[in-house]
């Protein structure tokens, strides 16, 4: 499907925004609420993550792609009931594969 390569970063980072998102699933199923800790946690381990991947911290212009594909994320992630959708995960696909191709 994807076919991305086998890395270290690769499963710790699916690995964790797989989790991530399920806890958020299994959440809204009992109709509890988090308050926001799970967006938090995640904006900031996968935020940090795309943004100090290339070491290209200063150049925004460069990144500009995947800021704008974490905002998205972490905007439906915010959402009440969008937050159950597995947001987190589709962010971190998409800058892995990204990252492979070029």
């Amino acid at each position: 499907m994807l076919n991305l390569k086998f890395s270290p970063e690769t499963l710790i980072m699916l690995t964790f925004a797989a989790i991530i998102d399920l806890i958020g699933i299994i959440i809204i199923c009992f109709g509890l609420d988090d308050f926001g800790i799970l967006d938090i946690v995640s904006a900031v381990v996968i935020g940090g993550w795309m943004l100090f991947r290339k070491g290209q911290v200063v150049n925004i212009k460069a990144q500009k792609k995947q800021i704008l594909r974490f905002l998205a994320g972490m905007g439906i992630e915010i959402t009440p009931y969008l937050g159950a959708l597995p947001a987190v995960t589709v962010i971190t696909l998409l800058t892995l594969k990204e990252n492979e191709n070029g």
